[in-house]
């Protein structure tokens, strides 16, 4: 504790110095919560209490703490107070008269551009403080590049709303030397700049290229956007997108594509569904696109039976790339139409086939059983072509043999009349007797081989002779030569004679 000091009861009955200065120029001007600040933090100047804060002073004189600070960046503004720290905030109160007497020695013009300032912070609210040489910045737009006050506040105010309140006034010194280049030195310049530099406005020009007009937008045009983007909420893919929709039109306009994106809203469809719903007819539209392309028909333009139909595979689990293999695998087989893509796409969608890599597996199975089915083929002989119904036939027996062992019943079928159906009983015996290799295969056949006496023919097994039926068991009658000519009847002479008779 100091050797001296006030009771604590001292600044109640002591008076604290307000100079006429301060309410000539100063108070008169001030909102009022800013003067009781201002006063109040005057007093504990002069009769300091401890760490009072801006909290401390909220509660005594009942304010928010966000006011308190408000009023602070006022003063400071002002110049009355100076800003040591930022957090926690602390100020210093200066000298009104020194303040006032310095002034014109001062080279920021801080004081001179008090209003000027207080403006600026207003554009920014409580969201940030400016700091001394935020206001340089500001006031070096008007004094070097000789853009108006007014001019620099239009531009800052428009890039808060563009970038928000966190953009500072560095990051517009670029925009204000090009405007100071254009020539801008009035609020009407200005304003007419940022129109044509709008977000409506812009959107407004790309719809004019969607409608092949080479012209700038109107205002009324311009406006109507701005209803479209502010106030309906929607995306500007949503729009460009229904902009197609009036192209089928003799004459497209902003009134008709504004009744098509009203048409949506009253249907009950928000901004948000609205614009989700047009992006998913523009995927489908160019996926369709895609599907045509593979199928080599380019040229023609997807109708809304097709992408129905591809909304459907979709639903119904189909993968994009898995439809687009098949375009692609039906284009190779000659197939271009999108009828025999549909039929393809049934196809595998009733083998469950939905996923591009279930596609690739089964296409790589297939691929290996055709292989398979031709060498079969190859090793019994026969010049074909597998079928789908050979390779299926294949596929099954591939789930009871091996591959050799297989080709080794074909080896056998060689010669035969029905090698196919040879191979079958074949193998089923193979497999009725648990042979599963060649080896077990080969020996098997040698053994049936030397029980049976008869080679019927090359690759054939041979058969045992067949015996006569019961019926046929006795003794068979042997006939003469002129027993035999006996039994033939001469047709001339029994017609010499059947003459005769007549």
């Amino acid at each position: 504790m100091a050797f001296c000091g006030f009771a604590d009861n001292f600044s109640m009955y002591d008076i604290t110095p307000v100079e006429n200065l301060f309410i000539q120029e100063f108070m008169t001007r001030a909102p009022g919560d800013y003067v009781r600040v201002y006063l109040y933090g005057l007093m504990l100047c002069y009769h300091p209490t401890g760490n009072a804060g801006p909290e401390e002073i909220a509660r005594a004189l009942g304010m928010e703490n966000d006011q308190v600070l408000d009023a602070c960046r006022y003063w400071e503004r002002q110049g009355l107070m100076t800003r040591v720290t930022d957090r926690p905030p602390t100020y210093v109160y200066q000298n009104l008269k020194a303040t006032m007497l310095s002034e014109p020695r001062q080279d920021d013009g801080l004081y001179r551009y008090r209003d000027f300032n207080n403006s600026l912070q207003a554009l920014y609210g409580s969201d940030k403080l400016l700091h001394p040489q935020d206001f340089s910045k500001a006031i070096e737009w008007v004094e070097e590049l000789h853009l108006p006050e007014s001019v620099v506040l239009l531009l800052v105010s428009s890039q808060l709303g563009k970038r928000g309140k966190k953009a500072s006034l560095k990051s517009m010194d670029k925009l204000a030397m090009q405007w100071a280049e254009q020539g801008v030195t009035t609020v009407e310049q200005a304003e007419e700049l940022l129109y044509k530099e709008s977000v409506p406005y812009d959107a407004a020009k790309q719809v004019l290229r969607q409608f092949n007009l080479k012209r700038e937008p109107t205002k009324d045009e311009v406006d109507l956007v701005r209803v479209w983007l502010e106030e309906w909420h929607m995306d500007m893919g949503a729009i460009l997108y229904a902009c197609k929709e009036t192209v089928k039109g003799r004459n497209p306009s902003f009134g008709y594509l504004n009744g098509i994106l009203e048409r949506h809203r009253e249907s009950g469809q928000s901004a948000a569904s609205m614009a989700a719903a047009m992006s998913e007819q523009q995927d489908l539209q160019k996926a369709v696109r895609a599907l045509l392309t593979a199928l080599g028909q380019a040229s023609l333009q997807p109708s809304p039976e097709q992408q129905e139909i591809y909304r459907q595979w979709l639903s119904q689990g189909l993968e994009p790339g898995a439809i687009l293999m098949i375009a692609n695998r039906c284009a190779r087989r000659g197939k271009n139409s999108f009828e025999d893509l549909v039929r393809s796409v049934d196809n595998f969608r009733k083998m469950n086939l939905l996923t591009e890599k279930q596609l690739k597996r089964y296409l790589s199975d297939q691929h290996v059983l055709s292989d398979l089915a031709q060498k079969v083929f190859d090793q019994c002989g026969w010049d074909h072509k597998p079928t789908v119904m050979d390779i299926q036939w294949i596929g099954q027996w591939l789930k009871k043999a091996d591959a050799d062992l297989i080709l080794y019943a074909a080896e056998c079928s060689k010669g035969t009349q029905l090698p196919l159906r040879y191979m079958e009983r074949v193998l089923k015996n193979w497999t009725d007797k648990g042979i599963s290799d060649v080896e077990r295969a080969r020996a098997d056949r040698e053994a049936n081989r030397a029980k049976l006496p008869i080679q019927n023919g090359p690759g054939e097994a041979r058969r045992p002779q067949k015996q006569p039926l019961p019926g046929q068991q006795y003794t068979q009658r042997q006939y003469t030569q002129e027993q035999m000519d006996a039994l033939v009847f001469d047709l001339n002479n029994v017609k010499l004679d059947e003459e005769s008779n007549q």
